[in-house]
């Protein structure tokens, strides 16, 4: 069973959003952007733009990448609370909703949002006032409460581009209403056993964005990397660096000093360590529509084949964003340009 606003319903009335719409919407099959978000809390939070108290207008972009080939038609938005937070009811926020399918990419959105827009696009929730509904809910990730069905379904053309989501609310009282988000996800390191030899490694990088992008992790001044530096080893001797995607569960002791091995050798690169013992390696990332975790440890041999070193092994969280972007006014419903955030959107599910 699915739900229809009249088109007539204005002023006064309100939009009945929660967990009664939700049922009424179940037999509907849904699409989460960003995936990485479907079944897990997304990297951050906003309150915008219903944790404001004053008029905004705002985009999302969505790129084609992000949904199934040829998604059906869209019916509904809905958007969900900031994991473990409830939220407060807002009465009587008077807003509007269009949806577009946009040549930009998360890469290009431009600061005027004119430029972003369509030649399809449509008013599909049309400007009415409507009550933010309330959760008390303390999930990790919530249930998706805030919806919106829209006043006709709307075709997004995914082989021309990008979804475009704008929102334009008008008026809106005061009080926080945080939803989930994702933003730019900063790389993280975790230490994994104890050096040996006092063999160390430093990385760097690691944020898979593109070359000339600043993001809340920084500036990203040369093309994506992940990288090593190498301090201790045999000078002049051999490393062998390894890369891999799990921990042995049981340490291998290597000979020539019973240093341990403490991760699965997936990838083996020799490199030559100088007459400091030190060395430097780089890897090449892509752009990532997701995160990845990466194990790194080295071996240092001697040149006379005397004494193996380790060091300890270092898990990193590759940092990044999904393919989406957002631009952001606050004060006019109705302003002409915003700021551009990359890598950051609403986590949004459409009913279909």
């Amino acid at each position: 069973m699915s739900f229809q606003c009249p088109a007539n319903w204005v002023g006064k009335a309100s939009l009945v959003l929660g967990l009664t719409l939700g049922a009424s919407l179940s037999g509907q099959s849904t699409t989460v952007v960003p995936r990485s978000a479907a079944k897990a809390e997304a990297s951050n939070s906003t309150s915008w733009p219903f944790g404001l108290g004053l008029p905004s207008r705002m985009q999302g972009l969505y790129a084609a990448s992000l949904f199934a080939a040829k998604p059906p038609a869209i019916k509904s938005l809905a958007f969900r609370a900031q994991g473990k937070q409830g939220l407060v009811a807002k009465k009587g926020v008077e807003l509007e909703i269009r949806l577009s399918t946009s040549a930009r990419s998360p890469w290009t959105l431009d600061k005027n949002f004119a430029k972003n827009v369509g030649p399809d696009e449509r008013i599909v929730f049309k400007k009415r006032k409507i009550d933010l509904p309330a959760s008390s809910a303390m999930l990790t990730p919530q249930a998706f409460l805030v919806r919106f069905p829209l006043d006709s379904a709307f075709t997004y053309l995914q082989g021309k581009g990008s979804l475009l989501v704008e929102i334009r609310v008008h008026s809106i009282p005061t009080g926080a209403y945080d939803l989930d988000a994702s933003y730019t996800e900063c790389v993280r390191h975790a230490t994994i056993g104890k050096s040996c030899g006092n063999f160390a490694q430093t990385p760097s990088g690691g944020v898979a964005v593109m070359k000339g992008t600043t993001t809340q992790c920084g500036a990203q001044t040369s093309a994506p990397f992940l990288g090593y530096a190498l301090t201790g080893g045999h000078r002049g001797g051999v490393a062998l660096h390894i890369l891999s995607s799990r921990t042995l569960t049981t340490p291998v002791v290597l000979p020539l000093g019973k240093c341990p091995l403490l991760i699965a050798p997936d990838i083996s690169l020799p490199l030559t360590l100088d007459k400091a013992g030190e060395a430097k390696i780089r890897y090449p990332l892509q752009l990532l529509h997701g995160k990845k975790s990466l194990l790194s440890q080295f071996l240092s041999v001697d040149l006379g084949m005397t004494s193996i070193r380790s060091t300890p092994a270092i898990r990193t969280r590759l940092g990044g964003w999904d393919a989406l972007s957002r631009i952001v006014a606050i004060g006019k419903s109705d302003a002409l340009t915003g700021f551009v955030q990359p890598g950051a959107s609403w986590v949004l599910e459409l009913g279909h």
